[in-house]
């Protein structure tokens, strides 16, 4: 949807960040409601258990790696079918990696 502003940012420059900024939350709830775990949301319920000492502490890397592995893969299969479907194009692609320049 951002990626499509690029006209209207030319004039107001913020656009594209209030957008992103509105559709963040829509996102997260399509995430929950689908039934996704967060990453953050797996770091926080292991270390609280281990403190309650209701989980060992061995299960802290293990549980992180598996997350970690699991939300890689994730990102790497979206990112095939985003391509495949040819969804990273234009505007989208330009916005994409105008945001990857900002983050590097």
């Amino acid at each position: 949807v951002a990626g499509g502003l690029a006209d209207a940012a030319e004039a107001n420059p913020t656009i594209q960040t209030f957008v992103f900024a509105a559709l963040f939350p829509v996102n997260l709830l399509i995430i929950l409601l689908s039934g996704g775990i967060l990453y953050t949301g797996t770091s926080a319920s292991v270390a609280a258990a281990v403190f309650e000492r209701k989980s060992h502490w061995i299960n802290i890397p293990r549980t992180f790696s598996v997350a970690w592995i699991g939300n890689f893969l994730g990102a790497l299969i979206f990112a095939l079918l985003i391509e495949y479907c040819d969804m990273n194009e234009n505007l989208t692609a330009d916005l994409a990696v105008k945001v990857a320049e900002k983050k590097i």
